[in-house]
């Protein structure tokens, strides 16, 4: 519990609690980074419906990290690779597993 000398004068991020002055600051620009520009809430979505096809779900189980990681570095040694060549996509593919094996969520399928 916050003695009443520590906490802030008003309730400046709007959550109905006076906090410290440091919760209240940070709780304050926390809101404003969830409005847009006229107040009301982000309503963010993704330009289309996205889906992974069949034939590339799966592509990397049963690699560790660490192989991930080698294929990852033989292909960026081979030179910068164009946007949309087939190089690109594979090491933008191994970035993305790369950081999926690195727990950040379960997925079911």
């Amino acid at each position: 519990m916050i003695a009443e000398a520590e906490l802030a004068d008003k309730d400046y991020d709007k959550d109905g609690k006076i906090e410290s002055p440091k919760d209240e600051y940070f709780g304050s620009k926390f809101r404003a980074a969830c409005l847009d520009d006229s107040g009301k809430p982000l309503e963010e979505k993704w330009e289309k419906e996205t889906s992974t096809p069949d034939s590339k779900k799966g592509m990397f189980k049963g690699k560790t990290k660490a192989e991930l990681q080698s294929q990852l570095s033989k292909l960026k040694a081979s030179g910068p690779h164009e946007k949309g060549s087939a190089a690109y996509t594979k090491e933008k593919e191994l970035m993305f597993a790369r950081r999926a094996k690195s727990g950040w969520g379960k997925v079911s399928k």
